[in-house]
């Protein structure tokens, strides 16, 4: 951490360095043995470190740099262009913080994008379905047990199904990793378990062949798999014989 530290100016180092030492400890103990869980930790501590000691050195080296004060009578323009032109001098003159300005820049904007982009997708953009502003997810709580977010279950679905009158409709789904054999190379790949309801209610169609229906969820009724467009296209070419091909699928 002593090595991280110095990435801060030294003002920085002498008020708050034993906190961040002290914050870094705090998460490495709460990381465990786990080897992946400290290099987690250690990435975010080297990540905090690179960004805000470079944001650190700016203030304080803007601080030092501070142009003159506006003249009596000067317009804001003006003074603005003198101020930028004064702060363009002084970053000639040192070229490291003018690295460290543009970098700490890109990593500012990089940052914004990033966090636009998922901001925008989450929230944001509509979801791609018909009525994207009558869906919605459904989770449940159990305080007692100290959880704020628990799935739903069969009992619950059906209830939901059976007796509920708020939703038009209901289904489960439950994304998970699976093994597929039967092709090539045994492959891992990332699935969806889902109920019979869910294409209908995402009015959601099939390009080859059908949607599940009620009768897939049946106890006893043969496994039945949906593949998507972009595996469909990849691992079999977008070959419509696919239909009916038996897939091992565990997970």
């Amino acid at each position: 951490m002593g090595r991280l530290l110095r990435l801060y100016p030294r003002e920085f180092r002498e008020q708050f360095g034993p906190e961040l030492e002290a914050m870094a400890s705090a998460l490495l103990r709460e990381a465990g043995r786990s080897p992946r869980e400290r290099r987690r930790v250690w990435r975010r501590v080297a990540w905090d470190a690179a960004t805000q000691g470079s944001i650190e050195h700016l203030n304080q080296w803007g601080r030092r740099l501070a142009g003159p004060r506006a003249t009596p009578g000067a317009g804001m323009m003006e003074e603005w262009t003198r101020q930028v032109r004064f702060a363009i001098r002084k970053l000639g003159r040192t070229p490291t913080m003018t690295a460290i300005a543009l970098l700490t820049l890109a990593l500012g904007i990089g940052a914004n994008v990033g966090i636009f982009s998922i901001v925008n997708a989450v929230l944001l953009r509509p979801l791609p379905f018909d009525e994207p502003d009558r869906l919605v997810g459904m989770w449940h709580v159990a305080p007692g047990l100290g959880f704020d977010q628990v799935n739903s279950n069969p009992a619950a679905y059906f209830t939901y199904r059976e007796e509920g009158t708020v939703f038009e409709d209901v289904a489960l789904w439950d994304n998970r990793t699976a093994s597929v054999t039967g092709l090539d190379q045994p492959e891992q790949v990332e699935v969806l378990a889902v109920t019979d309801g869910l294409f209908p209610i995402l009015r959601v169609q099939a390009t080859l062949g059908r949607i599940f229906s009620r009768e897939d969820d049946l106890h006893g009724s043969p496994e039945t798999v949906m593949l998507s467009f972009d595996y469909w296209q990849t691992r079999f070419g977008g070959d419509p014989g696919v239909l009916g091909r038996s897939l091992e699928v565990q997970g």
